[in-house]
């Protein structure tokens, strides 16, 4: 089975040398051409999710993905930044393209969330820029329900339950902010009602509020102006 650092790797012109060792990350078949002493610290503060905690060998897939000086492609620029780090963004792997993703890029994530691309491909959604994550991202072969990794917690979803749960938490952003999404306040239900009459929409959020859906859906959801400039209040 491939895994998402091997599509990266791939995507990137690596190639995958396979082997009878595993990662000491993905688990994934390997040779031992790559030392994990190369890229496993001894101050490992994830060796709780390592597949192979006891491999002294690392694939080619997730030493591409745990570089911290390296070209990327960024969405809609037209050449490829250098000298960055892959952790610091969020990625999409698919058809032989591995494309970086900001938060300013939301509205587009949000569309390949809700209508995946075809066949294989794996979608990493970084929040703070500081961990690896690509190496526990799952790779999806279907478009019915999907598994995403946002920062290091995977999340498994239907489309259309996410393309709603966006679609409410935009209607209490539009209101609120995002950052009420999380752990709404009484505040916020005050905003709410202001901005539109009623509780009807926070409501709605509550009901899913803590829900690995609703994580998801707050990420996603775009800031305050863009929401309240297409959801009007009272």
């Amino acid at each position: 089975m491939t895994t998402a650092t091997e599509l990266f790797a791939m995507a990137r012109g690596r190639e995958i040398r396979r082997g009878n060792k595993r990662c000491f990350y993905c688990g994934a078949a390997c040779d031992n051409s790559i030392s994990a002493s190369l890229w496993v610290k001894k101050t490992c503060a994830i060796r709780q999710y390592v597949r192979a905690p006891g491999s002294d060998f690392v694939c080619c897939g997730c030493a591409e993905a745990f570089c911290e000086k390296t070209d990327v492609q960024v969405f809609n620029e037209p050449t490829p930044r250098s000298s960055t780090r892959v952790r610091l963004w969020s990625w999409v792997i698919s058809g032989g393209e591995a494309i970086a993703y900001t938060k300013k890029n939301i509205s587009t994530l949000q569309e390949i969330c809700i209508s995946p691309p075809d066949g294989e491909y794996s979608i990493a959604l970084s929040e703070s820029g500081q961990k690896h994550i690509l190496w526990l991202t799952p790779v999806n072969s279907s478009k019915e329900i999907v598994s995403v990794a946002l920062e290091e917690e995977v999340i498994v979803y239907l489309p259309e339950d996410l393309k709603q749960a966006i679609f409410v938490a935009e209607h209490v952003s539009a209101a609120t902010g995002k950052k009420a999404l999380i752990a709404p306040l009484f505040s916020a239900w005050m905003k709410v009602e202001k901005y539109y009459g009623d509780t009807n929409w926070i409501e709605m959020w509550e009901k899913i509020n803590g829900a690995p859906i609703s994580r998801l859906a707050a990420w996603l959801c775009r800031g305050k102006k863009e929401c309240s400039d297409d959801f009007k209040g009272k």
